[in-house]
């Protein structure tokens, strides 16, 4: 009998202790499902619009038809004396024609900075009877700028430039004369370049290069107007005038040209 309240009194106090143990062991069980939860509850993540526009807008315009109406002055150094030669130093104008054009393009604009590279060449020849005026010119232009947006879509923008020229020209019967000057100018200028709606955009520019009386001086500008009909394709088209004066030598004696090229201008760019 007594053997039968020991061993039962041993039981009771098995499952006396028991009970508490299984609740103290489910008891955790309740944090980690509320941990399990916890992630439904956290804020949605953010979406990628600013992957989408990272501030960077890039345009190559591989082919910018540029056809130029020009108008060129000069002056030739005072030929030797010869029979028939009229006195003085020879001076001409005329109106030109277009042997050849090609101008390229590419601008890069991050967050207030702009960075620009473009290179154009023409061939004009000029002609006229009265006096009889024979004119070649090759002009290359190449060079950079960098630029900072002052206000809205206002650009101020400087850098340096490279100017080739190779002139021949004849006037009345004063022998042909030569001249083929080539130098680095610094550059400075503005572009205004607004969005006007999300496919078209306005592009117009203004440069000027020549200091303190410099031999070589240029003034150049455009106004364009840029389509995009789809994600990769630009097509442009507008009007641009460059004028170019430039002093120098040929054998110790003075040369002066300046010529005005103005026209439209057609391309297509390739935005990233």
């Amino acid at each position: 009998m007594k053997t039968s309240i020991v061993l039962a009194s041993i039981v009771a106090a098995m499952a006396a202790t028991g009970a508490p143990s299984a609740a103290f062991a489910q008891a955790p069980a309740a944090p980690a499902a509320s941990a399990q939860a916890a992630p439904t509850q956290a804020p949605p993540p953010t979406t990628n619009t600013e992957k989408k526009d990272d501030g960077w807008d890039v345009v190559i315009y591989p082919v910018l038809a540029y056809i130029p109406l020009a108008g060129i002055n000069i002056n030739l150094p005072e030929a030797p004396p010869c029979t028939g030669c009229a006195p003085g130093v020879p001076t001409a104008n005329g109106d030109t024609g277009l042997s050849g054009a090609a101008f390229a393009d590419v601008r890069i604009e991050k967050g207030r900075f702009a960075l620009e590279f473009n290179a154009n060449y023409a061939g004009l020849k000029a002609e006229r009877s009265t006096p009889l005026l024979n004119l070649s010119v090759k002009v290359i232009n190449a060079g950079f700028t960098g630029g900072f947006r002052v206000a809205g879509a206002l650009y101020a923008e400087g850098g340096a430039k490279y100017h080739e020229l190779d002139i021949t020209a004849t006037i009345l019967t004063f022998p042909a004369a030569s001249w083929k000057p080539n130098v680095w100018r610094p550059v400075v200028g503005t572009t205004f370049r607004p969005a006007l709606t999300k496919w078209l955009r306005l592009y117009s520019h203004l440069d000027y290069t020549g200091f303190g009386g410099d031999a070589l001086s240029t003034v150049n500008g455009q106004a364009r107007v840029e389509i995009r009909p789809i994600r990769h394709l630009a097509l442009t088209a507008g009007y641009g005038f460059s004028h170019l004066v430039a002093n120098g030598d040929i054998k110790n004696k003075p040369v002066h040209i300046d010529y005005t090229m103005h026209g439209p201008i057609l391309g297509f760019g390739i935005p990233f």
